[in-house]
């Protein structure tokens, strides 16, 4: 399954301080609020752990038909055939990852250099940012080049990440971005299914 451009507008990151039960409610209630892609990120975990918060997750997404990403870990991507696959900068190579996965695949960039690299070699999407400061990642860098910038030099989704919250959506939206990667926005409120509908009155205010 590839995606269009609409289809990555809310997309939300899963938040690795939430158990397993309060974690999947979370999520499910996201998801009605509006969020349609969603990524499971937690490089905590054992494998084991990992596998087993994978399914649970995977079983919630196809409910909803909604599609799921793995964060870095290509075998639990083929695990639970996910739809799709996110990777950073340090992780295995976009060129090994197509060889054995035919799914979606996202690439981190922080930069335009890294960004026309992805793209380049295949990526699907470009996960930008970090856009601002953030609590959700410790070894942070800040984006070094405009939103606007690397927009025109690739041709895939461009999605923003990084402290993004409802008062920015506007902003970034009209600066290229095709949608917005969130955790605490969303999963961090008392109310999630509030919180995604109020991103997504945001985000499709202009569409």
């Amino acid at each position: 399954m590839k995606l269009s451009n609409y289809d990555y507008i809310l997309y939300l990151v899963t938040d690795k301080n939430l158990k397993d039960v309060e974690l999947i409610k979370k999520v499910e209630l996201a998801i009605q609020g509006g969020v349609n892609i969603v990524q499971l990120r937690d490089k905590s975990l054992s494998s084991k752990r990992l596998l087993d918060r994978a399914i649970k997750m995977k079983k919630l997404t196809e409910k909803y038909n909604v599609p799921l990403i793995i964060n870095d870990r290509l075998d639990m991507a083929l695990a639970v055939n996910a739809e799709g696959l996110h990777i950073g900068q340090e992780d295995l190579p976009l060129r090994i990852c197509k060889k054995y996965f035919s799914g979606i695949i996202g690439v981190s960039a922080n930069n335009k250099t890294q960004a026309i690299k992805a793209y380049k070699d295949g990526a699907d999407y470009i996960g930008y940012g970090t856009i601002y400061k953030t609590e959700s990642k410790k070894d942070y860098e800040l984006i070094k080049d405009s939103i606007e910038e690397v927009k025109e030099l690739i041709n895939v989704p461009l999605i923003g990440i990084g402290g993004i919250k409802l008062e920015h959506v506007t902003k970034l939206i009209s600066k290229g971005l095709d949608g917005i990667a969130v955790i605490s926005a969303i999963l961090g409120q008392k109310d999630p299914k509030k919180a995604s509908r109020d991103f997504v009155s945001n985000l499709t205010s202009d569409i």
